[in-house]
């Protein structure tokens, strides 16, 4: 059986008496034994003209430019660190630097940590500033692209795996974007395999217009492979004793723009005209849980006015309300779409509420019981297939289950060190604050408002990139007044707004599955066993540690209700769950409340991000026949979008989901490859359903 997943193996590094590390499997030294800051600034930025161009960028180009910046061989991250810290002297204060290197063997923290303290001198605090960032955010060993941010300005994109293969399917979602491209990694004669013609063509599709090449290597075939992709290359003298180095350029028309020309749409009635509406909003989001938070945390840069609106009174008003709540992966017997996504989502939304509310962040462990035969036989399949490096997982006995909890389990377990819990009211509230003071220091406009209802949502014109019009409704909640209703336009429109989504959309495509679910809050008395618990309990139910006196139990499971109404049997069953799963004593812990939300579900676990789709067929317009220039089929709103379908994992997935909507809509690279990227799209329900000639519309009246 052919693996889908192929283990991430970590460099063999060696280091010589003065701190120079070396590849034992290449048998080369990653940079200059003399001087490996002076080497990579000569060969890499100035090669690219960087400090000059970052400088220039305030004159000549848009000074809130994205420089976007690839590199073949991560290896220690010097050019990368230099490379930001050159950024931050020289570019300007509202300019960003997206840094993208891909790497097959990455060094374990301990050897990157070795390697950049090497360098000690006063002119080196800024870079290792930037390390510790680094060594904060470095991700684990899993294949594909980890996003992390390194700065508010300032993100980095490693891609572990074999450059072949990674640097290919990114360019498919993200052509002529690359401003520089370092060409790095081992000389080409100790590692022929990189250097490839399908290396130079992707390198080639993915530069921008004017953008610059520099490597260390001035071997023949590597120049000439790159000028047979158009790249126009010359010799420059090399760093100290070596001869040459090569330096290139790429003149080429700009990309077209990544949306296709509009289509008309066939309408009832004419659209309304935009001088009928006020209060223009460019970027309009509808939400109040941690979708929501997270949407405004990815668009915290974005210069447009956003707006937000919830009908609830406040953040997290709805599912994102408990008081505890568990962010961890989803460990699976197979690579699946599922796993390779929430092993990345976890380790970014953890990240991200660090750098948000680290008091309100408790990355102290999850672990899951194995209280039956599936569970154990679903361990020994991950072990035999190794899906997942152990710094994700850890298979324990019941023993060493008991004493990593700090409480005595009835079963073994698995340990997912690098997860934990957080306090989901608070967070989603200090999101939203985060981002309003981010954006006032900034001087970008933010408008977010409250107890104000969105209805009537709808294209302003017949197109598929049409401008979209809605209503605002607000009532005074202190004073009998008639409801006010305020017309809006919106350039951009994205729901996050849970079960409720097809509600608001113009057709009800997405297979949306409300799912009720109640949790349970309990005080737990001094010297009960559960007081020492210190890391999150999963079987059929989760238990949290215990803060401020109390702990959560939960959650019910009802497909059958789609109201939030509490419950009080709920709270028994609860409790009856963990008293059978975990044969603790709970007759001493006393019920504080219960808590019911709406779980917005999908058929497949995994969210629905990105452009709703729209499905055009004649036998299905009311009211009008003609489809115009709309052929029949499924197509997409430009500028209508979800974010949704989160279930009972949005603490996990919404912060990467929602980062994953913000650079679609302002294209920019995605933190995704393009088949996860596609398996999270809202259309793949409806193309599955024309693929199966089913139903497309899954909840018509």
């Amino acid at each position: 059986m052919t693996k889908m997943f192929s283990p991430i193996q970590p460099a063999r590094v060696s280091f010589d008496t003065q701190g120079t590390p070396e590849s034992a499997l290449f048998g080369d030294i990653y940079f200059s034994r003399k001087n490996g800051i002076a080497e990579s600034t000569y060969v890499f930025l100035e090669g690219n003209e960087l400090s000059t161009r970052f400088s220039n960028s305030a004159i000549k180009d848009d000074p809130s430019k994205v420089w976007i910046i690839a590199e073949t061989g991560f290896g220690t991250g010097l050019n990368f660190l230099l490379t930001a810290a050159l950024f931050l002297t020289k570019a300007p204060s509202c300019a960003r630097l997206h840094f993208v290197s891909f790497e097959k063997y990455p060094l374990q923290l301990k050897d990157l940590e070795h390697a950049i303290s090497a360098f000690k001198s006063s002119d080196t605090e800024h870079l290792h500033a930037l390390a510790e960032q680094l060594y904060a955010r470095y991700p684990t060993f899993v294949p594909g692209l980890h996003r992390l941010h390194i700065h508010p300005r300032i993100t980095l994109d490693i891609h572990f795996g074999d450059v072949l293969q990674q640097l290919p399917s990114w360019v498919k979602t993200n052509p002529r974007c690359v401003d520089a491209w370092f060409l790095d990694g081992f000389a080409p004669r100790k590692n022929p395999g990189m250097w490839q013609p399908e290396l130079y063509r992707a390198i080639a599709i993915s530069m921008a217009t004017q953008a610059t090449l520099a490597t260390f290597t001035a071997t023949g075939h590597v120049r000439r492979g790159l000028q047979r992709v158009g790249v126009t290359m010359r010799r420059r003298p090399g760093f100290g004793r070596k001869r040459d180095m090569l330096i290139g350029k790429i003149a080429k028309l700009a990309h077209p723009p990544k949306h296709t020309q509009a289509h008309a749409l066939p309408f009832s009635e004419p659209p309304e005209s935009a001088a009928d509406r006020c209060e223009p909003a460019n970027i309009t989001i509808v939400g109040d849980g941690i979708a929501a938070a997270s949407l405004l945390y990815a668009l915290r840069n974005n210069p447009q006015h956003i707006h937000l609106y919830s009908q609830a009174s406040e953040p997290a008003a709805g599912a994102s309300g408990n008081a505890q709540g568990a962010v961890y992966p989803l460990l699976q017997a197979d690579w699946t779409p599922a796993s390779n996504f929430f092993s990345r989502a976890n380790d970014y939304a953890l990240a991200m509420y660090r750098d948000v509310a680290p008091h309100l962040c408790h990355i102290s462990g999850v672990q899951q019981l194995l209280q039956n035969q599936h569970s154990l036989l679903k361990v020994r399949s991950i072990i035999g297939k190794e899906l997942y490096p152990t710094s994700i997982w850890q298979a324990l006995t019941q023993t060493q289950a008991s004493r990593a909890a700090h409480c005595e389990l009835p079963a073994p377990a698995v340990l997912m060190a690098k997860a934990g819990w957080v306090q989901p009211q608070h967070l989603v509230q200090q999101i939203f604050a985060f981002v309003q003071r981010y954006r006032q220091e900034r001087k970008l406009p933010l408008t977010v408002r409250f107890a104000a209802t969105v209805k009537n949502l709808k294209p302003e014109q017949a197109s598929l990139s049409s401008a979209w019009l809605f209503d605002v409704v607000t009532t005074n909640q202190y004073a009998n007044e008639q409801a006010v209703v305020t017309p809006m336009r919106t350039q951009q429109f994205i729901l996050a707004t849970g079960a409720e989504t097809n509600s608001l959309l113009p057709q009800e495509l997405l297979p949306i599955r409300p799912v009720r679910g109640q949790i349970t809050q309990l005080r737990v008395p001094e010297r009960h066993p559960l007081r020492s618990l210190q890391q999150v309990i999963c079987h059929s139910g989760y238990l949290t540690p215990v803060h401020n006196n109390s702990c959560c139990i939960g959650a019910t499971f009802d497909k059958t209700s789609a109201t939030a109404n509490y419950i009080e049997q709920d709270n028994e069953t609860n409790v009856e769950q963990q008293i059978a799963n975990l044969g603790i004593d709970f007759s001493e812990l006393e019920i504080i409340s219960g808590r019911a939300g709406v779980r917005a579900t999908t058929p497949d676990h995994l969210p629905m991000v990105g452009r709703v789709p729209f499905y055009q067929s004649a036998d299905v317009v009311t009211g009008n026949t003609e489809v115009g220039n709309c052929a029949d089929g499924l197509h997409e709103w430009q500028n209508l979008w979800v974010l949704t379908g989160l279930g009972a994992r949005g603490l996990t997935s919404a912060p990467l989901a929602a980062e994953l909507l913000a650079n679609l809509l302002e294209n920019q690279p995605l933190p995704l490859h393009l088949p996860l990227v596609e398996a999270l799209a809202p259309d793949r329900f409806a193309k599955r359903a024309l693929i199966r000639k089913q139903p497309v519309f899954v909840l018509q009246e």
